[in-house]
């Protein structure tokens, strides 16, 4: 996986729908913004667990500390300055000071923790995230991860549990269970995250896949208290569908 490509992932994700946070209160009939803020919040955990991933042709290495040193220097290569890593063994710890840029819309602070293990000529990890944004929300995550090398990329198998809190004070809890295949300059999301947030809901993201400077295809739908979906056609245009029919949105994305 390029150094473009994983910056790209937090940004597209995050871009395409325009984050909020908290769910709107009861009786609030935005249901755009309440069905952006959890794809965000699901896609920006996806995007920070693909940054973990270490170089693709380190795999296959028997060596989980050579594996996690060359994930320590080539997740730093993505932040730059506003993030230092420390490595303990086969355990990496990056804290991040203010990134902000193209690969987040917003400035996170925090640590990101990963413990790399080889088994039989793949890499598997331990992944904790702790990170708040300058708007005052909060995420923390608990994943195992299962990375893979593929004939054209790899592929990243996760199970996560997350908790959090949005910058108007609502509590978030949810779980997750996702593949993420990365193939050249792009990447593909399919997965379920359930959670509660105001009320119970379950989001679903399905061939959602995104190349370098290019716009997304496949859908995002979510179903509980509020009911949605977005289907993404590889333009700038999306179509939002709730209960009241649907309407196109304009996305950031493209060269």
């Amino acid at each position: 996986m390029t150094l473009r490509i994983r910056s790209l992932l937090f940004f597209a994700f995050t871009a395409v729908l325009a984050c909020g946070s908290d769910d709107p209160p009861a009786g609030d009939d935005d249901v755009s913004s309440s069905t952006a803020d959890l794809s965000a919040d699901a896609t920006a955990e996806a995007a920070l667990i693909a940054a973990t991933l270490p170089p693709v042709d380190m795999l296959g290495d028997a060596d989980g500390e050579a594996i996690a040193a060359a994930a320590a220097a080539s997740l730093e290569a993505i932040l730059e300055a506003c993030a230092t890593s420390q490595v303990a063994g086969t355990t990496v710890t990056w804290t991040l000071a203010g990134c902000s840029g193209d690969w987040a819309m917003a400035t996170l602070d925090g640590t990101i923790s990963a413990t790399y293990r080889p088994i039989a000529g793949t890499v598997e990890a331990t992944i904790a995230i702790d990170v708040v944004t300058e708007a005052g929300s909060s995420i923390m995550v608990d994943a195992d991860v299962a990375y893979a090398m593929t004939d054209t990329g790899a592929t990243l198998t996760v199970g996560s549990t997350a908790e959090g809190v949005g910058p108007r004070g609502a509590d978030t809890t949810r779980s997750g269970d996702y593949t993420l295949r990365v193939a050249g300059d792009c990447l593909t999301l399919d997965g379920t995250w359930e959670g509660t947030r105001a009320a119970n809901w379950t989001l679903t993201v399905s061939g959602y896949s995104i190349c370098a400077g290019g716009c997304p295809s496949g859908s995002i739908s979510r179903t509980g208290r509020i009911t949605a979906s977005v289907s993404f056609d590889g333009s700038d245009q999306a179509t939002l569908t709730t209960g009241d029919g649907s309407e196109t949105v304009t996305l950031a994305c493209g060269a």
